[in-house]
């Protein structure tokens, strides 16, 4: 059977295609060949590489060192420029992390400073409260409220006092008189003054009215002020004068009790004046009975007269 015009026409196509297959399947065989031998040579290809590159350097001679010679100090500059660059700015990050740090402590002084100062304020203002409500609201007569206000007053003080020396201890620039202190140091010292007439006042009539717990909250408002010289002077002018003075005056006695009394009085002053425990409470007792005694001379034989200056042992 002849063979008709399309089967002519198609078989030139089906060659073609055939053709395009094989090739495609051909290259990707020789495509798989190159990799496997680039993957087995590798290292040979490396070495060849560095093999190529000698023989260009040899070919180029002394100019190829020169060249990259070149470039190395090139690339040095570069790198000695940058770091100078990051020291520059390493040294500008310093100077303001250490102005930076100046100004945080300076900020924290004049902080502690302020505070300082307003702690100090506060106390005066606490303790001119107190010591008009010592004049408006306690009685006079009431000696164990008084006394009681009083030692808040002197423990307050004693808390300026220690402010005020730490104010110097801590701050050495505000040596001397600074400002805003001056402007309270009249304050302070009226403050004082009161607190000091005030107790002087109470310890007085407390001794004279024998009341041992107002007498203790005076010694001790006497210790917190610093002034155990003023307790001294009032202890030995109201209790320890009168009982020496009628000692060594002209006064005739021959009541045994009275001589015995005078040497059990003794003893306690002493035991008092050398007491390591209790010694206050102990003073306190001696002040008791020196008072006692006291009184008891004094309606015995009168008025004491004194001759000398305080004579408290302790």
């Amino acid at each position: 059977m002849a063979a008709t015009h399309e089967d002519l026409e198609s078989k030139p196509l089906s060659m073609v295609h055939s053709l395009q297959s094989l090739l495609h399947h051909h290259l990707h065989h020789l495509d798989a060949q190159l990799a496997d031998h680039v993957n087995n040579h590798s290292l040979h290809l490396v070495s060849l590489n560095k093999e190529v590159h000698q023989l260009h350097l040899s070919m180029l001679g002394d100019g190829a060192h020169d060249y990259y010679l070149h470039r190395a100090r090139a690339s040095i500059d570069r790198l000695s420029s940058m770091i100078s660059s990051a020291k520059d700015i390493l040294n500008t990050t310093i100077s303001k992390i250490e102005s930076s740090i100046r100004l945080h402590a300076q900020t924290v002084h004049a902080r502690k400073l302020l505070e300082l100062f307003l702690h100090i304020s506060a106390l005066i203002s606490q303790v001119e409260k107190l010591l008009l409500l010592d004049y408006t609201q306690v009685h006079p007569d009431d000696l164990d409220s008084q006394s009681l206000l009083l030692l808040r007053v002197a423990q307050k003080l004693k808390i300026l006092h220690r402010s005020i020396a730490s104010l110097h201890e801590d701050f050495p620039s505000q040596r001397g008189h600074p400002a805003l202190l001056v402007n309270l140091e009249p304050r302070i010292l009226i403050a004082q003054k009161s607190i000091d007439t005030a107790i002087d006042l109470c310890f007085r009539r407390s001794l004279q009215q024998q009341n041992k717990f107002a007498t203790l909250r005076c010694l001790y408002a006497y210790a917190a002020l610093d002034n155990i010289a003023g307790a001294h002077d009032f202890v030995g002018l109201l209790v320890v004068a009168p009982i020496m003075d009628c000692i060594f005056s002209d006064a005739q006695s021959t009541d045994p009790l009275l001589i015995d009394e005078l040497e059990h009085i003794q003893k306690l002053i002493t035991a008092g004046a050398t007491a390591s425990n209790q010694e206050e409470k102990a003073s306190l007792f001696v002040l008791g009975k020196a008072l006692h005694l006291s009184c008891q001379l004094q309606s015995n034989y009168g008025a004491c007269r004194f001759h000398g200056g305080p004579i408290l042992p302790f």
